[in-house]
């Protein structure tokens, strides 16, 4: 659902929107009065409640309206219709307004020229169509509506007896000779259970391909959850046309996996982008009845675009199974850094140490006090644009294991300090920086490393080549690594260009950082800590001034948690949560 950010009607002083018991599942339906295309749209607003929330007592009242139901009679049932049907519209909002006004119940409606056009072709010329429309169902200057309305939108579309995919009208290309032509082959394309001939298409019909997996609609949040929650398969209308979701899918799917689609060369690399994101919604919906964390929803979503940023994370609710925590509550009234913070701690509890070190996800905000004012807190808008539709997190949790994590974590009331048990490894000594920034070769800071501190401690070479490539390596690769840094300065070499810091600890731990391209150097006087249920090292700094500390990266030391690092799924899905707490661990408090 997107945020309507300007206001839809002429007169700004009147609506027609009516209080709905929202919190007991009432929605407004939008009923499509008949017309021919080019007729003013006219619009009337229905309220009805969905059947998931309609109790015995209300059943019973609908039979006999002589009677009253148990609760008493609430002002908000006057104008109630029970139980009727509607299909739900998934499309973009789009940014241009049509010059065109609608009426909803007399009143002067500005929309979208999507919207329009979509309710144009939507219309039926004899009977009217009973809708749920976002924009228009919901009424957006009323933020706890809007907030209760959202926390819904699973029933909403669950509910509804059809899902209507509006893409818009047909992409225009100036030198096509026969646009109606091409739109009849294409759509016969996708209609046409044997796909041989696609490789026979002709330049036109392969360019509405890239076109139509370009419009606005395969890039918007909210269609993820629209799409996976239908409980039939989608109708997909573009322009005059329809083909069900699955012909969509079925079709590209193919095209991938054959390459048979004569694609323009100068367009392959945008349509494997673009087909990318249809792939990554119908992995989506085909999962869409499994357990799904809500990080495994933001990771698979990070490419989709919302214009309220807190739908990042709301927009994705309706797909989640929150297993650990309460359901996460809809609420417009929290700012972004309180939606976020609430976001980081769930999948913190859910998924342990993943989100902060699995490559998968590509956070570019983590690790950032300058982003929301805490270290720890994910920004999940820095999220690349890439799409991820094949990770896979923790299935199931154990019941006991629920309240272990449940009570590990916590938040402070202004969501900016997170409170979590850990087990402390030691101090950071020394440290050098292998990314070459004061100039200096990276093979002569290992080397240097090497003789004038970790040798004399006892360190060995093998120790050293493991923590360089953050991961157990072989035998082989030991012996000659251990040659080369035995000898002279001027021969030696790595195996491989190594990055980030690498580092030992009072205790004598040597280790590198996990995330080489961002988060912190590893600065003397950090700490190492196990968090969030595993044998992850953390990098702590003391927060000036204060008790408290910040995050800053993660380390790999070998022999301390590399399996999870270098097995993430497998150990996340398996390894049991450590209890912190019960260990006697102290509590640290994270800015």
């Amino acid at each position: 659902m997107e945020i309507i950010l300007a206001d839809i009607f002429t007169d700004s002083d009147q609506s027609p929107y009516q209080p709905i018991d929202s919190e007991n599942g009432e929605v407004r339906l939008v009923e499509l009065w008949p017309g021919e295309y080019d007729d003013t749209i006219s619009l009337s607003l229905r309220t009805t409640k969905l059947d998931a929330f309609i109790t015995d007592d209300e059943e019973l009242y609908e039979q006999d309206s002589d009677e009253e139901p148990a609760g008493g009679w609430s002002p908000y049932k006057q104008e109630l219709e029970w139980q009727l049907e509607y299909e739900a519209l998934s499309y973009a909002w789009g940014t241009a307004f049509s010059p065109r006004k609608a009426l909803l119940d007399g009143l002067d409606l500005g929309i979208t020229e999507n919207l329009e056009q979509g309710l144009r072709r939507l219309r039926l010329n004899y009977q009217p169509r009973m809708l749920w429309i976002d924009a228009l169902s919901i009424n957006q200057r009323d933020t706890r509506e809007r907030s209760h309305q959202v926390q819904q939108m699973a029933t909403i579309y669950n509910t509804a007896k059809g899902v209507l995919i509006w893409l818009g009208e047909w992409p225009k290309f100036a030198d096509c000779p026969h646009p109606d032509d091409c739109q009849m082959q294409w759509i016969n394309a996708l209609q046409k259970k044997e796909k041989e001939g696609l490789a026979e298409v002709s330049y036109h019909v392969s360019k509405l391909f890239v076109d139509v997996l370009a419009l606005p609609w395969f890039s918007r949040l909210w269609v993820i959850q629209e799409l996976a929650l239908a409980k039939t398969d989608p109708f997909v209308l573009i322009g005059t046309s329809s083909v069900t979701w699955s012909e969509l899918l079925d079709t590209v799917t193919y095209i991938i996996r054959t390459r048979s689609l004569p694609v323009p060369e100068e367009f392959v690399e945008q349509f494997s982008r673009d087909a990318d994101r249809l792939l990554a919604l119908g992995y989506i919906r085909s999962h869409s009845v499994r357990y799904q964390s809500l990080f495994a929803c933001l990771v698979r979503s990070q490419y989709a675009k919302a214009s309220d940023p807190r739908d990042k994370v709301y927009g994705l609710l309706g797909l989640c199974d929150f297993q650990v925590t309460e359901p996460m509550v809809v609420d417009y009234s929290k700012c972004l850094h309180y939606v976020f913070a609430e976001a980081t701690l769930i999948s913190l509890l859910e998924e342990s140490a993943l989100p902060y070190i699995n490559p998968n996800a590509m956070m570019l905000g983590i690790f950032d006090r300058d982003g929301y004012g805490s270290s720890w807190i994910i920004n999940f808008l820095g999220m690349t644009d890439c799409v991820e539709h094949g990770v896979s997190f923790r299935k199931y949790i154990s019941t006991e294991e629920r309240e272990r994590r449940r009570i590990s974590a916590h938040l402070s009331e202004d969501r900016l300090t997170l409170y979590v048990y850990g087990r402390y490894i030691g101090t950071v000594y020394e440290t050098r920086s292998l990314d070459g920034e004061n100039g200096e070769d990276p093979k002569n800071e290992v080397y240097d490393f090497y003789h004038n501190v970790l040798g004399p401690r006892g360190i060995t070479p093998r120790t050293l080549l493991q923590a360089l490539d953050r991961k157990p390596v072989k035998d082989e690769e030991i012996d000659d690594f251990a040659n080369l840094l035995l000898g002279s300065r001027d021969t030696f070499h790595l195996p491989r260009i190594p990055h980030g810091d690498i580092f030992i600890t009072e205790e004598g731990h040597v280790g590198s950082s996990w995330h080489a391209s961002f988060g912190g150097h590893v600065n003397v006087g950090a700490i190492l800590v196990y968090l969030f249920g595993t044998e992850v090292p953390f990098i702590l700094v003391a927060a000036p001034e204060t008790q408290s500390h910040e995050l800053t990266n993660v380390a790999y030391i070998p022999g301390c948690g590399d399996s999870i690092l270098n097995d993430m799924c497998m150990h996340m899905e398996h390894d049991p949560w450590i209890d912190f707490a019960a260990e006697g661990c102290k509590e640290y408090a994270i800015l």
